[in-house]
């Protein structure tokens, strides 16, 4: 089942994540959508790009990751009008020796193409080194 999670998660710069879903079980071979709705409160210069990392719990190396410009391409973060919403999906292919258990899905964002990642400033979310979200479980079956 999908869960749609509300959250109030802002980075530095002003880019605020409002929301997601992901499934919350999953096997290997499968793909998982995570869904992020974003939205700007001001207009940003540098394009920003999300990362969405899939990691067993316990460890820090992404098994599965997916970096791209929000809403892949079509609408560059410095074209973002401000309090506007923003879906944006990343697909991540779950291997097929994928062992099972219980994964996070983390997420953050980047400037480009200086790769300077954008600090958390406020979240209800765990944060990890100041600038990863994790926003939930997904169990591997």
């Amino acid at each position: 089942f999908e869960r749609f999670n509300a959250t109030q998660t802002e980075f530095d710069g002003g880019m605020i994540l409002g929301g997601y879903t992901f499934p919350t079980s999953a096997k290997a071979n499968d793909i998982v959508s995570v869904d992020l709705y974003w939205r700007l409160d001001q207009r940003v210069r540098d394009e920003l790009i999300v990362f969405t990392h899939f990691v067993r719990v316990g460890e820090g190396q992404p098994l599965v990751q997916h970096d791209d410009s929000p809403c892949s391409k079509g609408m560059p973060t410095t074209r973002w009008v401000p309090n506007a919403l923003y879906p944006d999906r990343h697909d991540l292919k779950l291997p097929g020796d994928l062992k099972p258990g219980q994964y996070e899905v983390r997420v953050g964002v980047y400037r480009w193409p200086s790769q300077e990642r954008l600090a958390v400033v406020t979240s209800d979310k765990k944060i990890l080194e100041n600038s990863v979200l994790v926003l939930g479980v997904v169990e591997v079956r």
